[in-house]
């Protein structure tokens, strides 16, 4: 069935992995008008000229819809993951297995090797390998400077380069591996908008990661899969620009019944914060081979838009799944469903906000309040870095987020942050001009008329960036 060129209207936005389902011009577009709002491209996989013809695609397609498309360079990070197998090994329940740290190592049904050059270093005897996301497990029976002595807990068939968890194993990696290094600059060098570290730990693993990119206006995202990363959590929310609760890691890490409390702990602690939050993996992976999801997916799509989480992701279901574009419309159709109960903006508008910076955020939660009380149409930000759009978002108003600015970059960031809709505006640097070229934008696109009131959220013209000392009541002529 034909997409409508036309975007949908939600808050809540969608990120979409971009791969062989979908890589290529008319599915991107497809996806854009189905409510893709940011693509990932997950360096875990492919070239540096395969990425580049990613990046270049995504823009020739932003370009072509007409609104500014996000692009976050998620890095592989330290995966552990098995070697190369001389094919594929049958394991069952009591079987014991070597592994040892060599990656180009060809395994048999005696011994296998190990992409991880430290994991004989980190493994102790007891400690537990979990295999292709826990489907195969084993404990370790003894160990050499050489290799480590497995036994098999649960059986299964054993594949080559499938990743390996090391579940209350402390990993001795660096955050960044050379390869993450080469990858990170690179997507730097293209110009995408948000860099995802992968496996972190602790704050001094972003503030490592930062070190690359002091000239780059890119955020930087911290990945949610390690124990310590929840121990950590408070450090870590404070030195980044947003975080992803990659559930599937996560999940493998940590007992599976813990993982929904984390989610909705993580987002309501980056609530309070006011820094977006993505709730990643298998949110529709039955998408992946079937046009439609679980009702049981539905709900878990749903439940994290009611939690307030700023964004929600794709992996498998739009880079290799059979119905990428059914996957992010189906999605779209269950935000917009959660969203149209307003209950939740409710209680995110109600949440004890004791860990907040009062006076930072005491406009956006004012913008919101004369918004909501005098019925206004829309809050309108002018911003050079989105910041007074992100104050804008942090109280969940009902009415919608405009938001204008004279850089694409600060657009395309901007397409992470909840119910905000970025516009590019020409560089001005008088007030009325900004408010007559908004005006005129918004009413050509049927979204204002005149009369209509509106809450205007900025930096005074001429003011520094990432300031916000200016709110206004006007209405439209």
């Amino acid at each position: 069935m034909p997409i409508e060129r036309k975007l949908p209207l939600k808050r809540t936005k969608i990120i979409c992995t971009i791969g062989p389902a979908s890589a290529n011009k008319e599915t991107i577009l497809d996806l854009i008008y189905s409510g893709m709002d940011m693509a990932r491209m997950n360096f875990s996989h492919a070239t540096h000229e395969y990425h580049k013809e990613i990046y270049e695609l995504l823009r020739e397609c932003e370009q072509e819809a007409g609104t500014p498309i996000g692009i976050l360079a998620d890095l592989q990070g330290p995966k552990i993951r098995t070697g190369k197998l001389s094919g594929p090994i049958e394991l069952k329940t009591g079987d014991i297995i070597s592994i040892n740290n060599h990656g180009d190592f060809i395994g048999n049904k005696d011994e296998i090797g190990c992409t991880y050059q430290y994991i004989l270093n980190d493994i102790e005897v007891g400690h537990r390998l979990l295999v292709d996301d826990g489907k195969l497990s084993f404990v370790v029976k003894s160990k050499t400077k050489e290799k480590a002595v497995l036994e098999t807990v649960i059986g299964g068939i054993l594949k080559d380069n499938k990743g390996i968890n090391l579940p209350g194993t402390p990993i001795s990696a660096p955050a960044l591996s050379e390869k993450d290094i080469e990858d990170l600059q690179f997507a730097l060098s293209l110009g995408v908008d948000y860099i995802a570290l992968s496996f972190v730990r602790r704050a001094s693993d972003l503030e490592f990661a930062r070190q690359f990119m002091k000239d780059s206006f890119a955020g930087l995202i911290a990945k949610l899969e390690r124990p310590e990363a929840i121990q950590n959590i408070e450090e870590i929310i404070d030195i980044c620009d947003g975080v992803m609760i990659a559930r599937g890691d996560l999940g493998v890490e940590l007992d599976s019944q813990y993982v929904p409390i984390i989610q909705k702990e993580t987002i309501t602690k980056m609530n309070q914060k006011g820094k977006p939050v993505i709730t990643a993996t298998q949110m529709l992976e039955t998408m992946i081979d079937n046009p439609r999801p679980t009702r049981a997916e539905a709900s878990d799509v749903a439940n994290a838009v009611m939690d307030g989480t700023d964004a929600v992701m794709l992996s498998g279901e739009t880079a290799s799944g059979k119905y990428p574009v059914e996957a992010v419309a189906t999605m779209t159709r269950i935000i917009q469903a959660a969203e149209d109960s307003h209950i939740h903006l409710i209680h995110l508008r109600q949440m004890d906000r004791s860990l907040i910076e009062v006076e930072r955020t005491a406009l956006g939660n004012a913008a919101e309040s004369i918004a909501r009380s005098i019925n206004a149409k829309a809050i309108i930000n002018f911003t050079r870095s989105g910041y007074s759009s992100l104050l804008s978002s942090e109280f969940r108003p009902i009415k919608p987020i405009y938001s204008f600015t004279p850089f694409l970059g600060t657009s395309r960031k901007m397409k992470l942050y909840w119910g905000v809709e970025p516009y590019v505006m020409p560089m001005m640097d008088k007030f009325p001009d900004m408010i007559a070229f908004m005006s005129k934008t918004l009413k050509q696109e049927g979204k204002l008329a005149s009369g209509d009131t509106v809450v205007i959220l900025s930096g005074a013209p001429g003011s520094v960036a990432q300031t916000v000392d200016f709110i206004q009541i006007h209405k439209i002529k």
